[in-house]
């Protein structure tokens, strides 16, 4: 991503701190994670200490400091979810997948989270853009 594509996403929301976290979702969206460099220029650029704005970019789930796959599984780790065995699900995954979890695998291109569901069974969401898969 360009500098000057960096500074037009600031400059929409008039570089305000409070926008910081809306900027970083932003850049996510065309960067698919936040790299390093650019967490560093949206810190010069707005006068924001590196610290916070890494503090914001590893916080959310929704962001990303590593590169993240183009299809993404999230397995339901809730109480209810761990009752009916989403614990065993991720541990199959694990070892099918040969990644642990928040990583990626590198010749599927498949990226899994634990998620928290309290009203379902047992849950796993496969997101990708082909379309959604989600069961119970």
């Amino acid at each position: 991503m360009e500098s000057s594509e960096i500074n037009t996403i600031i400059n929409q929301y008039e570089g305000k701190e409070s926008a910081v976290l809306a900027i970083l979702q932003d850049i996510q969206s065309k960067e698919k994670y936040l790299p390093k460099e650019i967490l560093e220029q949206v810190s010069q650029k707005m006068k924001i200490p590196m610290t916070h704005i890494f503090r914001l970019a590893t916080f959310y789930n929704a962001l990303s400091i590593k590169p993240r796959g183009k299809h993404k599984i999230d397995v339901c780790l809730g109480t209810a979810c761990h009752v009916r065995g989403g614990n065993k699900i991720m541990d199959k995954l694990e070892r099918d997948l040969s990644i642990s979890v928040g990583e990626t695998t590198k010749i599927n291109n498949l990226h899994w989270n634990p998620f928290d569901v309290w009203d379902v069974a047992v849950w796993v969401r496969w997101l990708s853009s082909m379309g959604t898969f989600m069961g119970d």
